[in-house]
């Protein structure tokens, strides 16, 4: 055992192949030695040469003295190579020998969220937490768990536990940060802000990604350098990851005429959610002549109506969800996608890694996420002059292919329900100016709140029907408004209704107000479609400027503001003014010559796209931002 000694000193020194050498020879005199193997495959896997590791630790696993640490380490190497089947079943058979171990409870949850089933990672986190209660990143993966499970409690609980604990690190502070925006409370969120702000900032200047995700940073920075940076250091985390998990492996791609593009679309929302509201209709209209498209779900097949017409209308649908990222990127690659659009971004259940792969010769990213991907391997970006202005480029690490009108694609003939509401049913004063906002929690904030509360204190017999799915969250906005003075019975929360439903009732309100970092995306078109006019603020980064670029496609830019003051003041004008309000509900009745609501129009946008970005590569040429 010299040798393996001998190595262990190297490896200690940091002469990492030296060390690897020398347990090479120590396997030659010993081949059935477990140690050597398991400290082999251990090194290995710190060196992200996880083929090999997985090898080494495989063959640990056969000596009863090294199976333990040998399992554990060999799940932990099949997750980061995206191997979840293979990591669960690891990780379970570790647990049978090491119940105890809180490591290991923790570790089986961090697959199971991977892998979306977030009950099943509760449990495991919930008794990886009573083995290792001071164990800081424990619960706040525990906290993550039960927010995505919608107890946002018990998250906020967790969370703050695990940020009090010695070492409890920036990630719970992240947390907690998007969890006191779903949850009102801003004066917390201000603090948490502030010291996340620091952090980031100080891992940008070392080189390092910032505990902060994108996601987060473009909720309540809207300073576009700042959204690229922070995208930019994910980005590169994740391809690091990802080609490290492929052990190198690249795609060879070759330019040349096509007789039809094929277009795969990559996204785990082709369901009854945001994106598949949007898209429902877009995949039908592609012209088959030139165009094949494959939609390739990170998530399984739903029964609802947006899956189901998808599925139906792509050539072939594909479900990603149970395939690592080399996986799924191989099986792209040999569907000869030509050019790959991305939808998900760095959302929650995004799969980027699939794209650091580079499985098709020219790489997009398309409406799911309204920001920069910040990704060297996103070859372009679909957006429009609103949300992305020329002078901006610099913002984004993708070329920018600029669509005429409003780059948001728009189901043109969404699911529609025949039942009608009454004001009584839902709660409306009858003779009230219903203002209305059913943006998604996180996207209030503070100063927008007393923007609300000063238009209903300046509009007699207003009041703000809003979206709140929390008990405590509706508790807290009311008790707000009256700290304003304002009575809290002028907030009126609606319940969670299915997509046909919901566009029926909007036509009770008199008038939307859009939020103001995060402006309104399916939300802002829902209440277009269902002719009900939307005021909104143009902000300064891609998120805020949504709603202006979708109102200046309804011919209603004269309802997008500049300031917070205009638009305080155009709402309670158009509440005191029927008739103006009227010009623009009359303006919406006419649907059909509407070019925001004509999805036809938009994907013969997106193919003359397309083809502009085909044919720089096919010509040998490098991508470039151009307008349609």
């Amino acid at each position: 055992m010299e040798m393996a000694r001998h190595a262990a000193r190297l490896e200690r020194q940091g002469e990492f192949e030296q060390a690897l050498g020398w347990y090479r020879k120590a396997l030659e005199s010993d081949p059935r030695s477990g140690k050597v193997w398991l400290a082999g495959g251990t090194l290995l896997a710190r060196q992200g040469r996880l083929e090999e590791a997985a090898a080494w630790l495989g063959k640990a696993a056969g000596d009863p003295s090294c199976r333990p640490p040998a399992l554990y380490n060999l799940s932990r190497v099949y997750k980061e190579m995206g191997r979840l089947n293979r990591a669960l079943e690891t990780i379970r058979l570790f647990l049978d020998i090491s119940p105890g171990d809180g490591e290991g409870w923790n570790n089986l949850g961090t697959i199971l969220m991977a892998r979306a089933d977030t009950e099943s990672a509760c449990r495991a986190f919930e008794k990886a937490s009573a083995l290792r209660p001071e164990d800081p990143l424990i619960l706040a993966n525990f906290a993550l768990a039960q927010k995505r499970r919608g107890r946002l409690l018990k998250a906020m609980a967790l969370a703050g536990r695990a940020n009090r604990l010695a070492g409890g690190g920036l990630s719970a502070l992240a947390l907690q940060a998007h969890l006191f925006q779903e949850t009102f409370h801003w004066r917390r969120l201000g603090r948490v802000l502030t010291k996340l702000q620091e952090a980031t900032g100080a891992a940008l200047a070392a080189g390092r990604r910032p505990a902060e995700p994108p996601f987060l940073n473009f909720t309540w920075c809207m300073d576009p350098a700042r959204n690229l940076a922070v995208a930019r250091a994910w980005s590169k985390s994740i391809a690091r990851r990802a080609r490290r998990a492929a052990g190198g492996v690249s795609f060879p791609h070759r330019p040349g005429p096509r007789r039809r593009l094929t277009i795969g679309y990559l996204s785990g929302q082709f369901r009854n959610a945001a994106t598949g509201h949007l898209t429902r209709s877009m995949f039908r209209y592609h012209d088959r002549r030139f165009f094949r498209v494959i939609c390739y779900s990170l998530r399984p097949a739903t029964d609802d109506p947006y899956c189901a017409r998808i599925a139906a209308d792509a050539d072939r649908w594909v479900e990603l969800g149970n395939l690592d990222d080399m996986q799924a990127a191989k099986r792209i690659y040999d569907d000869r996608v030509d050019i790959l659009v991305d939808m998900t971004g760095h959302m929650e259940g995004g799969r980027l890694g699939i794209c650091a792969l580079r499985p098709a010769p020219v790489q997009v990213h398309y409406l799911g996420y309204p920001a920069t991907t910040g990704a060297d391997f996103i070859d372009y970006q679909i957006v429009d002059q609103v949300v992305a202005p020329e002078a901006e480029q610099r913002f984004y690490s993708e070329h920018l292919a600029w669509l005429p009108g409003c780059y948001q694609v728009n189901d043109d003939d969404p699911p529609l329900s025949a039942a009608s509401f009454s004001r009584d049913q839902v709660g409306l004063p009858r003779d009230s100016f219903v203002f209305c906002s059913f943006n998604t929690e996180y996207k209030l904030d503070p100063v927008l709140f007393q923007a609300w509360m000063d238009i209903l204190r300046r509009t007699d017999k207003g009041v703000l029907w809003l979206l709140v799915r929390s008990r405590p969250g509706r508790r807290m906005l009311k008790a707000m408004a009256a700290r304003r003075g304002l009575d809290p019975r002028r907030l009126v929360f609606a319940r969670q209704l299915s997509k046909p439903l919901h566009l029926a009732r909007l036509s009770l309100a008199d008038l939307a107000l859009d939020t103001r970092i995060v402006n309104g995306h399916t939300t802002t078109a829902d209440a277009l479609h269902a002719g009900l006019p939307v005021v909104a603020l143009k902000g300064a980064h891609f998120a805020s400027r949504v709603s202006a670029s979708l109102l200046a496609a309804a011919g209603l830019s004269e309802l997008v503001t500049g300031s917070l003051e205009d638009y305080v003041a155009l709402a309670v004008c158009l509440a005191r003014e029927p008739r103006r309000l009227d010009f623009f509900r009359q303006r919406l009745a006419r649907r059909q010559e509407i070019s925001l609501f004509n999805t036809r129009q938009t994907v013969s946008l997106l193919q003359q796209a397309y083809l502009k970005m085909w044919q720089r590569y096919a010509a040998g040429r490098p991508p470039a931002s151009f307008r349609v």
